[in-house]
């Protein structure tokens, strides 16, 4: 009997990891990008020599996700708030989700009711918690909150345009051989394309990105060279932890880039363009504070990943960001994970523009 138990107990354990293997790609045979000693250590011919193969690999995803420009469908009246006013532009990209489908895509811009016309355009993405989960393609609002950090911007001068993030559904089959941040990323590319008519007049951006935003805005920094800097709140984190404890059920893939070993090599893609990273010692989702019960959608980390996980991995980049003579700056905030630091941002942002020719 005892044998027949351990052999049901053995068959149910093989179910549950092939269940597993299947949703989540655990053996990510295909990953083969990480940084190499030579890129850290060396001299900055070695870095580039490193970034040559995975910035191709980036871009080549990043072209071929989407190439269908979004019409314009309509642009609302603004909604006033305390200090700026919300516009949102209604997009429509035709036949490019699932089964052939439209999808709708709104942006909401916050134009200040005092706009300074020397600061940067703001960029902003946030991640699952401006939708509940599951986006799909509503404009994103959350940050405009009376005491959301894109109200914060706004009310300070800035033009800040919010782009909609975590669209998994209608780009399920498209997910499986491109890394869901990166199709979120060309819709916001081909987003800004077609509005910036729209904007005002100055053409730099700078990008910020709250979360699983934070790795959708890495992304469209990389790729884009008028976006000329960017900050990551809350989405800097091992790689390896997203993939064995991160327990992604309903939306496999999402914080994945599945040929490469850690973030560290993707974040080493946007040298030397200026880099904020932000992360809270009261973020439960990657430092393990406050963690959900494992049976949950989401088990917590087992430990306080702030020393290994975080400032290591900055160090790193820090040795990169040294060969160009770039700005690269780490903000440990007393914060959680979606509560983005904005005064360190601001901060950023004039070193940014202190340091530019």
């Amino acid at each position: 009997m005892k044998w027949l138990l351990r052999a049901i107990l053995a068959s149910s354990l093989v179910s549950l990891c092939s269940n597993q293997a299947s949703a989540f790609d655990w053996d990510y045979k295909d990953a083969r990008f990480d940084l190499s000693a030579s890129a850290i250590l060396g001299d900055r011919a070695a870095f580039e020599s490193w970034r040559n193969e995975p910035l191709n690999y980036i871009k080549e995803q990043f072209e071929g996700a989407v190439n269908v420009a979004p019409e314009l469908v309509g642009v609302h009246d603004p909604v006033k708030k305390a200090g700026f006013a919300i516009e949102q532009i209604d997009l429509l990209f035709p036949h490019v989700a699932q089964d052939g489908a439209d999808l709708r895509y709104t942006v909401a811009v916050a134009r200040p009711d005092n706009p300074n016309p020397d600061l940067p355009t703001i960029v902003a993405i946030n991640g699952h918690g401006e939708v509940g989960g599951e986006g799909s393609g509503q404009a994103p609002t959350t940050l405009f909150d009376d005491n959301g950090h894109g109200a914060y911007l706004a009310r300070g001068g800035f033009t800040v345009v919010a782009f909609p993030n975590t669209i998994h559904a209608p780009f399920a089959d498209l997910a499986r051989r491109v890394d869901y941040s990166i199709i979120w990323a060309r819709l916001a590319d081909l987003a800004l394309t077609r509005i910036k008519p729209l904007l005002n007049s100055n053409p730099d951006y700078i990008g910020l990105g709250n979360a699983a935003g934070g790795l959708t805005s890495l992304v469209l920094a990389i790729v884009r060279p008028d976006i000329k800097a960017m900050a990551a709140n809350g989405a800097f984190f091992s790689l390896e932890h997203t993939r064995r404890e991160y327990r992604i059920f309903t939306h496999p893939f999402c914080h994945d880039f599945r040929a490469f070993f850690s973030y560290s090599a993707l974040y080493a893609l946007l040298a030397p363009k200026p880099l904020l990273i932000e992360e809270g010692r009261r973020d439960g989702l990657w430092l393990g504070y406050g963690a959900s019960h494992p049976e949950s959608w989401f088990s917590g980390t087992k430990r306080g990943a702030i020393s290994d996980e975080t400032i290591g991995a900055y160090l790193e980049l820090k040795q990169i960001w040294m060969k160009f003579g770039s700005l690269i700056e780490l903000d440990i905030h007393e914060k959680g994970h979606e509560d983005v630091d904005t005064s360190a941002f601001v901060g950023f942002v004039q070193r940014v523009r202190a340091a530019s020719p």
